[in-house]
């Protein structure tokens, strides 16, 4: 681990412009589709590893406040070369810590061509025009940290959530109660008044703060909206993995209604990488008003054996008014899903699934859409009914997530997220500035789908725990 760090502090940070980054700045290209994934992913190792760093300064004779932003890309890559023996000492005790450690330095190996982030830590013709602008871990213990980068190259400013792997976070993710708010998105075409939340992510976001009387969801759109007067233009995204990806979500959801963001900005751009489910059908129609509107894009990165993407699975129960309330009380997959599959066991040539939900789906077609959600993770409930955490995170890791990224590089650097969301044949007809959202009941016929599907999946589970036992 030591020379991977030797290696990684080795490099130089160069000054100056690069004229092969700089050929998207005037907004006549996107980036493709591959290389912002890999670059989100990239952002994500970088603040979850600093977050790390942070945390050892608390907890050793380090002084804070040298980690503290804004923090310039050659500030960072000092502080993580003056401290890496600890890192490297934490490292060992800390899978995850390491695991990040290994996988950004595939990323340096496997994205040569990157800008950004990954090339501020590799030092590769870079400028020194990256900078940590917020880092918000006050209360690390009970909320995830946030930061905000901005990369004058790119013309970018990201928001970034740190995500968890704990088994604690992981109960947390799989809680299925759902919480009330008000629906955000008030217009001719969403006049819904209310949506239904996942409560722990919505109160990360939207519980107040008593001492200050303001949300950490109000403090992070504050930062943006100066930081747009400040580079008025320059795109906004927001990204982060597991926990981290779902408040990335449901922040640039909340980001995508407001105004003054957009109308500097352009469309939020959402990149969640293992996301559990955050909301309900009416949270699902308010996100697509925004995506019709041309004021969002989220490309939702999953991995087919991944059951937290999937999660939480315990909503659809018999008690759930299901057939007086339609799909409304069922948690929805939202966004443009980029489902990651494994490339030995397809026939397709494509070594990935899209999927863009409809929402004037009937009963059956929704069963067959829960179906085709769970195929792929029958191995993962398995390890659920045996309690195999350590097994079931593998399939949720950043290196899973890293080498299913990679198997697809040659199909998804030949388009962008933008022509991903002009394409009928994956949206249909919702993005249509016409169309007119529907609610169906799911009626006697949904209830006894839905009874159907989640006894199947509890008798797997108790199976599977069974011969477990008897073994």
């Amino acid at each position: 681990m030591a020379s991977f760090f030797d290696t990684l502090c080795a490099s130089k940070v160069t000054s100056g412009t690069n004229s092969e980054e700089n050929c998207h700045l005037d907004g006549a290209s996107m980036p493709n589709l591959y290389d912002e994934a890999r670059e989100m992913l990239g952002a994500v190792l970088i603040i979850n590893i600093f977050a790390d760093l942070r945390q050892i300064a608390r907890e050793t004779s380090l002084p804070i406040d040298n980690f503290n932003p804004p923090l310039s890309s050659n500030e960072m890559l000092s502080l993580i070369n003056s401290n890496k023996a600890e890192i490297c000492r934490r490292s060992c005790k800390n899978a995850d810590l390491e695991e990040k450690l290994l996988v950004l330095k595939r990323l340096k190996w496997h994205t040569p061509s990157s800008s950004g982030f990954i090339k501020m830590v590799f030092g590769t013709k870079i400028t020194s025009s990256h900078h940590l602008i917020r880092f918000e871990d006050v209360n690390a213990g009970k909320q995830r940290p946030h930061a905000i980068l901005v990369n004058e190259t790119q013309q970018s400013i990201t928001v970034v959530f740190c995500g968890c792997v704990a088994q604690e976070d992981f109960k947390s993710d799989t809680g299925s109660d759902l919480v009330k708010v008000p629906n955000p998105v008030l217009n001719s075409s969403s006049k819904i008044p209310t949506i239904k939340l996942h409560t722990g992510f919505s109160e990360y976001l939207l519980k107040k703060n008593t001492s200050e009387e303001k949300c950490r969801l109000d403090c992070i759109l504050q930062d943006l909206k100066d930081l747009l007067k400040k580079y008025p233009g320059y795109r906004v995204y927001f990204t982060g993995h597991s926990l981290g990806a779902a408040l990335s979500t449901l922040c640039g959801f909340y980001a995508a209604t407001h105004n003054d963001i957009i109308a500097v900005s352009g469309p939020i751009q959402i990149f969640s990488i293992a996301s559990p489910l955050i909301g309900n059908r009416d949270f699902l129609l308010a996100f697509q008003c925004l995506e019709r509107e041309g004021r969002l894009q989220h490309l939702r990165i999953c991995k087919e054996e991944d059951m937290i993407t999937l999660l939480p699975f315990e909503t659809p129960k018999l008690r759930s008014p299901i057939s007086l309330k339609g799909k409304c009380n069922l948690y929805m997959i939202c966004g443009m899903q980029l489902l990651l599959t494994d490339k030995s066991e397809t026939d397709s040539p494509y070594p990935y699934k899209l999927y863009f939900p409809q929402d004037q789906n009937g009963c059956e077609d929704y069963a067959e859409e829960v179906k085709t959600q769970f195929e792929g993770t029958t191995s993962s409930f398995k390890l659920l009914a045996a309690n195999d955490f350590k097994k079931l995170m593998e399939h949720h890791s950043y290196k899973e997530y890293e080498m299913r990224l990679d198997f697809c590089k040659d199909a998804l650097s030949h388009f962008t997220i933008d022509d991903l969301y002009h394409d009928k044949d994956i949206t249909g007809n919702i993005m249509d500035k016409d169309y007119e959202p529907t609610t169906q009941s799911f009626g006697k016929i949904g209830k006894r789908l839905i009874q159907r599907s989640t006894k199947l999946m509890q008798k797997a589970v108790k199976d599977v725990a069974r011969k477990h036992d008897q073994k």
